[in-house]
């Protein structure tokens, strides 16, 4: 009977410790009781059982049983692992680990073609240049005050669907890219003093929001989009309408990328050791070796 074994990782999230548990060979998972316990700093300090009774466990995770929180980013931690076929004992682990946050540059992006997009238009003589807005004004000072403008906001941002092996690690080095099929709607809000102008800015940002896509499809795959378009008026009691507005709702789901980076070895190989045994009528034996 050879004994167990643990291999140990850290989260990438860090304060978590996850145990994958290899039971001594010949126990019975389901019958067979083993204990794990988990010692801090070193293996003389006083130990904390995590698990001791039956069936055995083949995954633990450490979020800091018994603690008050998660595991302490500095403090090393051993775990001991004891069944029937012996005892195993880790190497120290630190459960620390730092998230690294990119703002999302699609947004960013997006913003910046429909910008560039409504600034070039070829504007008729008798309506006012528009300005592209990231914030709505919140008063009418200011920005608020020179009409029109127009004003993007992301109202919605959904992952599809899980694609096949999304959860598998196969990356050859520690920056990992993982293709997301998303859902976005932007909500585009025009306002004007004048309705005739608000007409114009609506049609020329469906114009704009397809040329738009030829760079989007540059970057992302099975890239689809539709919009529409509801308009309506603000006023203030009796008075004549404050300002006319066209809220325009972009819709498009693509396949675009999420990266994260890792600090954990890489696998660089696997060697299987496959045997084999073939049976024919004759009752010659066949056994080969991969």
């Amino acid at each position: 009977m050879s004994g167990p074994s643990v291999a140990s990782f850290v989260s990438p999230t860090g304060g978590t410790v996850i145990l994958k548990i290899t039971p001594s060979s010949g126990v019975d998972f389901v019958n067979t009781e083993a204990s794990l316990v988990r010692y801090a700093n070193s293996l003389t300090s006083s130990a904390v059982t995590l698990f001791s009774g039956a069936p055995l466990p083949l995954v633990y995770i450490d979020d800091g049983e018994q603690l008050p929180k998660y595991l302490d980013f500095a403090t090393t931690y051993f775990y001991q692992y004891t069944d029937p076929g012996g005892t195993f004992v880790t190497p120290g682990i630190q459960p620390s680990s730092q998230l690294q946050i990119f703002g999302g540059y699609l947004d960013k992006l997006i913003f910046r073609l429909f910008s560039a997009g409504m600034s070039s238009l070829a504007v008729p003589k008798e309506f006012n240049a528009i300005r592209v807005l990231e914030t709505m004004p919140l008063s009418m000072g200011s920005a608020g005050t020179y009409f029109p403008f127009v004003v993007m906001n992301l109202d919605l941002e959904q992952q599809e669907a899980m694609q096949i092996g999304q959860d598998v690690e196969f990356y050859e080095t520690n920056v990992n890219i993982m293709p997301l099929l998303v859902f976005r709607r932007y909500s585009m809000s025009i306002l004007s003093h004048n309705a005739y102008e608000r007409n114009f800015y609506k049609d020329a940002a469906i114009v704009v929001f397809q040329t738009m896509m030829i760079a989007l499809h540059s970057i992302g795959q099975n890239v689809e989009y539709s919009f529409e378009v509801s308009q309506n008026q603000v006023s203030d009691g009796v008075e004549s309408p404050g300002f006319y507005e066209a809220v325009l709702m972009f819709d498009f789901t693509g396949q675009f990328n999420v990266s994260f980076y890792t600090n954990y070895p890489i696998i660089r190989s696997i060697t299987p050791v496959v045997s084999a045994t073939t049976y024919t009528p004759s009752g010659i034996y066949t056994v080969f070796t991969i």
